[in-house]
């Protein structure tokens, strides 16, 4: 059974000290074991978005900037996230801040990713995916 680091962060209880995801094997497994995969922007702030999986999510619009896997390609795609309490791997998004790598994973029907799946272009975990993903 494959298991992807930080997909499973989403469900990570929010009573955790700090958010733990560990590093990624590499950039084509994160792409293999990932239901979405791509480089874009948040084109809206994150927004409380109801509940899946018994956690309180937000939704984030993406503007796509390049693909690398989709269930459906589409110039914007909707994630969801935890909100950000410090512990749950959630993540905040901001319209037009920054250009990130998700890796996304479904979770009843929706794109879901933690900060264990995602990535600023220049964060250095993202950069080595990036080359490892294009190779």
């Amino acid at each position: 059974m494959k298991t992807l680091v930080g997909f499973i962060a989403l469900i990570v209880s929010s009573a955790a000290l700090a958010c733990s995801c560990g590093s990624w094997p590499d950039g084509k497994f994160m792409v293999t074991g990932s239901k979405a995969a791509f480089i874009g922007f948040p084109s809206t702030d994150s927004l409380a978005s109801g509940v899946l999986a018994g956690e309180a999510v937000q939704k984030t619009t993406f503007v796509v900037l390049r693909n690398f896997k989709s269930i459906r390609y589409s110039r914007t795609l909707n994630v969801y996230t935890t909100k950000n309490t410090g512990g749950n791997c959630g993540v905040d998004f901001t319209a037009m801040t920054g250009v990130y790598l998700i890796f996304a994973d479904l979770v009843e029907g929706k794109l879901v990713t933690s900060e264990c799946g995602m990535g600023n272009v220049d964060d250095n975990r993202a950069i080595k995916a990036l080359n490892e993903i294009t190779l």
